[in-house]
């Protein structure tokens, strides 16, 4: 037998048409027992949600198993993630932009694929890994005093642009106060404006 709740909504007459409004205890509700034969008893649907309860955490477990590359295959063209799809029994990646608004020109690459991949390179990394990983660092090494040369030029260069521009406010004050010559005014702003540009021009 199934239970019901009476009065769980109830249709209010505020104007016409009715609407109706669920029952939060402006009107008083009945829980009726045994109100008419269930499709199933109610052991047998307790018995499934308590299965169901059960399978939910292996059913998780095993959906993140599958994804481990979720997030982590990147598509060189354009830059999107890639994700996973499924035809039939074979399992690929296909690049996020691939859909019906905009497509890319990385095809789909098997799941097999990937892993063959990825088996390759830990084959690598465990056998040569002092030869790459050693070049590796030295390339990172290069890289690291090739940016710190660069930020410390452009800091250098920040700080005469920052001059440059404090010369051309002393000398805006000086013109509208009328104690420096038109003739020098011009002369002396032509000439900070050039070195603006030319340090502008070496900090990209």
């Amino acid at each position: 037998m199934k239970d019901i709740l009476v009065t769980s909504c109830f249709k209010k007459l505020i104007r016409l048409p009715l609407k109706e409004k669920k029952n939060r205890g402006e009107r008083d509700m009945y829980y009726i027992e045994n109100a008419h034969s269930a499709i199933i008893s109610k052991e047998d649907f307790y018995a499934v949600q308590a299965l169901i309860k059960k399978r939910a955490p292996e059913k998780s477990k095993l959906r993140r198993y599958e994804n481990t590359y979720d997030g982590k295959l990147i598509c060189k063209a354009c830059g999107r993630h890639f994700v996973r799809k499924a035809r039939g029994d074979k399992l690929y990646w296909i690049c996020g932009s691939n859909n019906r608004y905009s497509n890319c020109d990385v095809g789909q690459i098997s799941e097999q694929s990937i892993h063959e991949a990825f088996y390759k390179l830990y084959y690598k990394l465990k056998h040569f890994r002092e030869v790459i990983l050693s070049r590796m660092l030295e390339d990172l090494k290069s890289l690291k005093l090739v940016m710190l040369k660069k930020n410390g030029k452009t800091a250098l260069i920040d700080k005469k642009i920052k001059s440059l521009l404090e010369q051309n406010r002393v000398l805006n004050e000086l013109r509208v106060k009328g104690t420096i010559d038109s003739a020098i005014f011009i002369a002396q702003r032509n000439d900070v404006n050039h070195r603006l540009e030319k340090l502008k021009k070496e900090k990209i």
